[in-house]
């Protein structure tokens, strides 16, 4: 179960940093 939470977690940030990079892109 914690491994899968881990993995909830890490997707969550890897798509926070995509949008953050996303908008100082424009």
């Amino acid at each position: 179960m914690e491994g899968a939470f881990d993995l909830w977690e890490i997707a969550i940030t890897n798509r926070y940093n995509e949008a953050l990079a996303a908008s100082k892109e424009r």
